[in-house]
């Protein structure tokens, strides 16, 4: 068992650095809960002042006004926008966040045997007349934080505090920490697969819009409401870049996803390959049999299955289907140039 957090009467005061990494256990990011987007910033904001060394501070202060710059809130409001600090810290208060942890005793068959709990994230906040706001963490999130053990995942506040959808905050983390479980390669691609039913709820999309019935995900309203977007702005402002597969079962339902990933440093030749993957597959039909052959058989020497992100080819598919591509970046273009003349030439002849 941990041992307690001492010093609770302990003051720090915070130093708003948006460069700042936060560590975050791998649990917590898989622990179910919902903050909306201030509440999951101000929560990252004090995991950036943690000392991992240290257990003596619970209390941390910041400057509201330094807070609202760096969150991106309106300060022109004015006594609006200490009334939504005081809101959004109230709010933060009454959430909790629910874990299944492991338990000393096992089964008969000596298997595991888990707990559930439930912690708050804040036990008390105070927001004084000068601009001060004062956030103390609860002793039982604080012990848990100190004590991560190694399991746990990194990430830089400025991506976070750059984001605009909770929901790509969540998607975010839980695919970064997907990256600290990956096997090791050269090109930083990794993939995170998950029923439908599993992300709906990990996601804590409780609202009846996201689900058919109980057991089944409405993947329409889930996909045009969340994911899209989440995926659109982690393109856009974080350091990995995000595509995404559907794993398919009779008439098209959609039952799983798998979320490939890679580092912010190969989102330019992701880009150009996903180009060059859609212009392929659209000069395909008004090539030779020999140039379709050719196609084939690349895709089958780097065992791409029909479903990422090719069709109409036979193979066996692993989790490194990026990586391979992106090392065959080369024969993809000049296969591409090849199809282009073919299709100008097909052109050619049908004007003829």
């Amino acid at each position: 068992m941990s041992a307690p957090v001492t010093g609770k009467k302990a003051m720090q005061t915070g130093i708003l650095d948006v460069d700042a990494l936060v560590s975050k256990p791998n649990q917590l990011i898989e622990a179910k809960y919902k903050l909306p987007i201030i509440e999951q910033k101000l929560v990252h904001l004090v995991m950036s002042q943690l000392d991992r060394h240290t257990s003596e501070f619970l209390t941390y202060e910041f400057k509201a006004s330094e807070v609202a710059e760096a969150f991106g809130i309106n300060r022109e409001l004015g006594g609006s926008f200490y009334q939504t600090m005081r809101d959004t810290t109230v709010r933060l208060m009454q959430r909790v966040v629910q874990v299944w942890e492991p338990e000393e005793k096992k089964s008969k068959k000596g298997e595991p045997k888990y707990a559930w709990k439930a912690y708050h994230w804040v036990e008390w906040a105070q927001l004084s007349s000068d601009g001060t706001l004062q956030l103390r963490i609860s002793p039982d999130m604080m012990n848990k934080l100190l004590h991560m053990k190694g399991n746990f995942t990194q990430m830089t506040c400025r991506v976070i505090f750059r984001m605009n959808s909770a929901y790509s905050v969540r998607l975010y983390e839980i695919l970064k920490a997907a990256e600290f479980n990956k096997k090791h390669d050269v090109m930083s691609c990794w993939s995170r697969s998950y029923t439908l039913f599993e992300l709906a709820t990990i996601m804590s999309l409780t609202e009846k819009c996201y689900w058919k019935d109980a057991e089944k995900p409405n993947y329409g309203n889930i996909n045009n409401r969340v994911l899209r977007p989440a995926i659109e702005e982690i393109n856009q402002k974080s350091d990995i870049y995000v595509w995404v597969h559907e794993k398919k079962v009779s008439r098209g339902r959609v039952v799983g996803l798998t979320f490939h990933c890679s580092s912010g440093d190969m989102k330019p030749a992701l880009d150009d390959l996903g180009r060059c993957i859609q212009e392929v597959n659209t000069l395909l039909p008004q090539c030779s049999a020999e140039t379709q052959a050719l196609y084939h058989a690349f895709l089958r020497k780097l065992a791409i299955t029909p479903e990422l992100p090719f069709e109409g080819v036979e193979g066996e598919g692993d989790d490194d289907e990026i990586m391979r591509l992106f090392f065959q970046h080369k024969d993809s273009l000049m296969i591409l140039e090849v199809m282009r003349k073919e299709a100008s030439s097909f052109s050619e002849k049908g004007e003829g």
